[in-house]
């Protein structure tokens, strides 16, 4: 049996060696082309994470448009119902892979509803920006639910570039 790998599985499995190599041993629960669930426990907690990958073609530019769907954001909500300690997973590359041009945010619950409003009813497509700015530890995300800037002063919420090793 030959198999041939897809491009998720990069992304992906980039996303298990950072967590492997910084002692965190995940689970997988549920794969798919478009997302990824996995469990992690580590000294600090239960986890269950929700993935999902963004490519950017532009290798200057450090913004990456996350889009959910009506049925992801559906899917999403019914995840973060069921589930204690869910994390939002987003793994942020670019077309052309070059050493340190990927990130990886991580948002908590209450973070990723700041920036996004799964409950609204009007539109179920949302989009979810995440923004790396030069020699910041800290990644900017904002989305449809929340402006990066109101009345000209920065809005987004920073999660810090960091986070898995807070885990």
């Amino acid at each position: 049996m030959s198999y041939s790998i897809c491009k998720a599985d990069f992304y992906y499995g980039a996303f298990l060696s950072v967590l492997i190599n910084n002692g965190i041993n995940p689970a997988i629960v549920e794969l798919g082309d478009k997302r990824n669930i996995y469990e992690l426990t580590t000294d600090n907690g239960a986890y269950k994470v929700y993935t999902k990958y963004v490519v950017n073609s532009k290798p200057k530019d450090k913004l990456w448009n996350v889009i959910i769907t009506e049925k992801e954001s559906d899917e999403i909500s019914r995840f973060m119902d069921i589930n204690d300690n869910v994390l939002f997973v987003v793994i942020c590359a670019h077309k052309q892979l070059i050493n340190n041009n990927t990130e990886i945010a991580i948002l908590k619950t209450d973070e990723l509803k700041a920036c996004i409003d799964l409950d609204c009813n009007i539109n179920k497509n949302f989009r979810l920006s995440i923004r790396k700015k030069k020699h910041s530890p800290y990644l900017s995300v904002y989305g449809t639910h929340r402006a990066d800037k109101v009345d000209g002063r920065d809005n987004a919420i920073k999660i810090s570039r960091q986070r898995i090793l807070e885990l």
